[in-house]
Formats: C-alpha cells, sequence, structure tokens
C-alpha cells in the first residue's frame, strides 16, 4: 500500500506518519514497529500497547497528546519516563480536559516538531525561519506558563523545547532556565502533589479492580451500595480547591466507566453470554453514568424477559428519573408486551410523562 501510494502522489517516504485516537492511537503506535518506513507517530490519549514492540535499533518519534482529566493521563506520564529511559525520542503534550482529540492547536504543534525533527535528520531543507517563529511560539507558551504559576506543565514544557531544538540551536540558556525553575518552591509543591495524588489514584484503581472482579464473581448486588458510595465520594472531589485532586476526580470517572464498559464487550464476546453478569454491568452504569440511557433499557428489557417486572418497574422509575423522555420507544421496547400493560408501568409513564398508553388503574 505504502509503495502503491507513492507511486501516485508526490510524497516524500522518509516522513510517513501514523496517528490515532484512544484504540486507533494504540494501533498507529504499534505500526512502526512493523513497517519501518513510518518514522513517527502521533498518539493522543494512549501509550504504546505493548514495550516489547519498540526496538531502540530502530526508534521513531513518538509524540504523545492527552489531557489531564484523562484516565490515560498516568500511564502516558510513566511511557513518557520508559521512552526517556530508552532514548527513544519522544515528546509529550498536555492540555487541560479529559478523553478527547485535543484542539487544533496541539495537532498542528506536533506535526510542526516532526517537521523540525525531518529538518535535524535532513530529510527535508531546513528553513531558519520555520525554526525561529516556532521557538518564539513555544517559547512564549512556556513564559505564559511560567506567570500564570503552573510551573510543573512549564517545565515539562521547557524539556519539550530542549529536546525538539537542540539540533538547531544553542539551548544552553534554557538548561539553565530548567535548573532554577527546578529549584522554584511553587515546581517542587505541585510535583509533589501530584506525585502523591498519583500515588492515592492508583490505589483507589485497585480497589475498583478487585471490587468488580469479586462482584461479578459472586453477583454481589448488595455491593451496588458501596458503588453509589464511590460515585458520591468522586463527586466531592469536583468541589476540592486543588486542581490536581479535581483532575483525579474526573480520571477515576473516566476509568472506572471504561472498565465496566470493557467488561461489557468482554462478556458479550463469550459464545454464551451470562445474562446475570450482563445485567449487573448494566446496573453499575446506571450508577456510574445516570444520563446513558441505554443501559436502564437493557435492564428493563433483560428484566421483563425473565418475568422480574420489580427490577422492571425500579428501572423504568430512575431512567424517567433522570430525563428520559421518549415514550415511544418505552411501549416498544422488546420483551416488555407484558410490562407495558401493567398499571404500575402506566402510572410511572404518567407521572414523569404526563399521559399513559393504556389507563393506569390499579386495583385496591
Amino acid at each position: 500500500m505504502f509503495r502503491e501510494v507513492a507511486t501516485l502522489f508526490p510524497i516524500n517516504t522518509n516522513r510517513i506518519y501514523t496517528a490515532g485516537f484512544s484504540s486507533g492511537a494504540k494501533f498507529a503506535a504499534v505500526v512502526p514497529s512493523f513497517i519501518r518506513e513510518v518514522s513517527g507517530v502521533i498518539s493522543c490519549g494512549s501509550f504504546v500497547p505493548s514495550v516489547e514492540l519498540l526496538d531502540e535499533k530502530n526508534p521513531f518519534y513518538f509524540i504523545g497528546i492527552v489531557g489531564n482529566e484523562d484516565f490515560n493521563y498516568p500511564q502516558m506520564l510513566q511511557g513518557r519516563e520508559l521512552l526517556n529511559k530508552m532514548k527513544f525520542p519522544n515528546d509529550l503534550m498536555e492540555f487541560n480536559g479529559g478523553d478527547r482529540w485535543s484542539d487544533y492547536t496541539l495537532i498542528d504543534k506536533a506535526l510542526k516538531s516532526l517537521t523540525l525533527s525531518a529538518m535535524a535528520k535532513g530529510n527535508v531543507t531546513k528553513d531558519n525561519g520555520f525554526v525561529l517563529d516556532n521557538y518564539r511560539k513555544n517559547f512564549q507558551e512556556y513564559t505564559g506558563l511560567k506567570s500564570s504559576g503552573q510551573s510543573l506543565m512549564a517545565y515539562n514544557l521547557l524539556n519539550e523545547i530542549i529536546s525538539i531544538y537542540r539540533p538547531h540551536l544553542q539551548v544552553d540558556s534554557l538548561r539553565d532556565e530548567i535548573k532554577i525553575l527546578k529549584k522554584a518552591s511553587t515546581y517542587r509543591a505541585q510535583k509533589r502533589t501530584l506525585n502523591n495524588v498519583l500515588l492515592r489514584e492508583s490505589f483507589i484503581i485497585e480497589d475498583y479492580n478487585y471490587n468488580l472482579i469479586e462482584d461479578l464473581s459472586t453477583l454481589n448486588y448488595n455491593n451496588l451500595g458501596w458503588w453509589n458510595y464511590q460515585m458520591e465520594e468522586l463527586k466531592k472531589y469536583e468541589n476540592k480547591p486543588d486542581p490536581f485532586e479535581k483532575q483525579m476526580g474526573k480520571r477515576l470517572l473516566g476509568y472506572l466507566n471504561a472498565l465496566i464498559e470493557d467488561n461489557i464487550d468482554i462478556e458479550l464476546e463469550y459464545p454464551v453470554v451470562n445474562d446475570e453478569v450482563l445485567s449487573f454491568l448494566w446496573m453499575l452504569k446506571t450508577i456510574t453514568e445516570p444520563k446513558a440511557y441505554a443501559y436502564y433499557l437493557n435492564i428493563i428489557s433483560d428484566s421483563s424477559k425473565y418475568e422480574d417486572f420489580g427490577t422492571a418497574l425500579f428501572y423504568l422509575e430512575e431512567l424517567l428519573k433522570n430525563g428520559y423522555k421518549d415514550k415511544a420507544h418505552l411501549y416498544s421496547l422488546e420483551h416488555t408486551a407484558l410490562l407495558r400493560i401493567m398499571p404500575e408501568f402506566n402510572a410511572i409513564v404518567n407521572k414523569y410523562l404526563k399521559g399513559s398508553r393504556y389507563n393506569a388503574i390499579i386495583e385496591e
């Protein structure tokens, strides 16, 4: 495919890159290990899925982009340290936000970094104006972070600037600057706080993993209350004065939802699906993501199939409490023919949606 495309378009075969987001980023990061023509990767929200695939004799330029509220953020930080130890060319660009593509600014910055790397290798003609213009922009970004008190992000950006521009410019003054910044009390305080938060976060994640495995193996419905309590605890982080703790709260919520969704996908892959395990996971999702209406609907349909109308009615009311409005879909839900004609069902629909299809007359 590479050879065919290269014959159709004027492609510089020394400048072939892959990019992706989340699972797409994992795939993008694997490609250079098998196709040596790929010289760089822009990986948004994910690290290399298997470090064993990395070949130090065939390094490629890895640029990670991640939001500090993305549950993959700790993994990306660890990945940067690992690549540094391996002497693998890499940068990590951080933005304020969660599990999403960054805005155009960071994608543009990553592409320019790849261009500067290609200039350093002689794979493209060096443009001094391009180098200086981007250096000024990057340094202005650094001074903005530093002046706003974001010393840790400023320190990481300065390291990135040194790495990118070392082949093009004298960076001795930047090395002196980074030594001064590293000794600053604000940097040390933020570094210490982040390390403490990441350690605490790892312990909480271990709790989530352990409890979910236990609950699925025993179908411990009584532990749904514990999960509800965890959500209340996560909400407390929203009002924390420390930004690192706020970010941790959002990462933990993202991790928990991804963990449950992964287990749902795994369960659905089995030749024979365990309906009880699947139902338990759907119930968890109504706790961790109460506005994700599909999981309530799944429970209502599944419970009705087994004539567990008490569970179906409970989740119907929870669904409507959380703002669901599609009455027509409720009255066409699979396996609910008997449920829909029940007075209790229609009474709940009438209560929240002002008008049920059938009369909600409950005999005394």
